[in-house]
């Protein structure tokens, strides 16, 4: 006897669900911290299971909003960034500080100028900074993310220092220092490193490529082997000082000069005082 056993197909149908999610970091929680790394102030909060944002200034540049999330591959669509009221808050009939529709975005998702300023102002009234996209995998699955007002004040007043703190000066300002000693010193003074602090502090806050030159330069008194070297050494102490705040040695070049190439006539004590002197000259290889 034969038995025959029929295949059997099964169809099953998958779907996954959509849903919705608000990541918020609870009020207990919420924190927003501040520093200052190479000229850029820098305004953080950790957003609870998602994401870090930060705002970010940079001297001659816009205020950046940027959310990093975990899943840095997931691409968005419709993305708006909105002011929403916490639960505790009576929303009455506020006008919205902060509706922005953004075009198509992935992760990080940056926010620039305006928009960026616009929410500084929503986080200082109270209200969330929250921003609301659908995710391209699930067409009806809502996503939120907001910054909580809850500790911004303070950090904000600290960034508003730190803001404060950003000279505004560009490349031609500090492409050439000039720096003065007196007889017999190569020491620098605290008037002297903060003209070098100027020069180290643009450099390490811009994305261009220097080359910087620091040559050493003496008055005509004493004998030229004596002033080649001290030459050499207030070169040195710049070089080793700028080093000492971050720069590569490797882009510094000294030169020492000793009584060779006056600015001025060594006749007078005014002449001399202006040849006792440290050239910094910045040049600019490639640009940001």
């Amino acid at each position: 006897m034969k038995i025959y056993f029929p295949y059997i197909l099964l169809f099953v149908s998958t779907s996954i669900a959509s849903e919705n999610r608000h990541y918020v970091t609870d009020i207990h929680q919420s924190e927003w911290s501040i520093k200052n790394s190479a000229g850029i102030c820098i305004l953080s909060h950790k957003i609870a299971d998602f994401a870090t944002a930060e705002y970010q200034l940079k001297r001659f540049r816009k205020l950046r909003l940027s959310i990093e999330s975990t899943p840095a591959d997931v691409t968005t669509t419709g993305v708006f960034l909105k002011q929403t009221a916490p639960s505790w808050m009576h929303d009455g009939s506020v006008s919205p500080l902060l509706d922005h529709r953004l075009e198509k975005q992935q992760y990080p998702i940056i926010i620039e100028g305006e928009p960026a300023l616009r929410s500084i102002e929503v986080l200082k009234h109270g209200y969330y900074v929250t921003l609301e996209y659908q995710q391209s995998k699930f067409a009806d699955s809502q996503i939120q993310v907001s910054l909580n007002p809850i500790q911004f004040q303070k950090a904000y007043r600290d960034f508003e220092l730190c803001k404060s703190n950003l000279v505004d000066y560009s490349f031609d300002d500090v492409r050439h220092t000039e720096l003065n000693f007196s007889t017999n010193v190569f020491t620098l003074n605290d008037k002297m490193k903060q003209q070098i602090d100027r020069i180290v502090d643009h450099i390490l806050s811009t994305k261009g490529r220097y080359r910087v030159k620091v040559s050493g330069h003496t008055d005509s008194i004493a004998r030229r082997r004596y002033n080649a070297g001290l030459s050499q050494r207030r070169a040195q102490s710049v070089a080793n000082y700028m080093a000492l705040k971050g720069i590569s040695s490797q882009v510094i070049t000294t030169h020492a000069l000793g009584e060779q190439q006056p600015k001025r006539s060594n006749d007078t004590e005014q002449g001399r005082r202006e040849n006792r002197r440290v050239e910094i000259e910045l040049v600019l290889l490639a640009p940001e």
